[in-house]
């Protein structure tokens, strides 16, 4: 087994060689937050969509997608209510 200190706290800890990574974690916690942070950090920059913004999607669910026609609305809420 190799040491290896955690990513996030700095804690020393063992792995196998073929279980390290660039980024090792001494638990799911740490994992945990270095994902948090890694993501505010790369995947929140200007120019980068939250979420899905294509417009000929929006008009297909609002037009054709047969979930919204108006039977089908209906079903849903009853199965809802049951």
């Amino acid at each position: 087994m190799i040491k290896l200190s955690c990513t996030t706290c700095g804690k020393e800890f063992k792995k196998y060689p073929s279980e390290v990574y660039e980024h090792n974690f001494c638990c799911l916690a740490c994992r945990l937050e270095w994902w948090g942070k890694w993501t505010v950090e790369n995947m929140n920059i200007p120019g980068h969509t939250k979420g899905h913004k294509a417009p000929h999607l929006t008009k297909y669910n609002k037009t054709q997608n047969p979930m919204n026609k108006k039977r089908n609305k209906e079903i849903r809420r009853s199965e809802d209510e049951t």
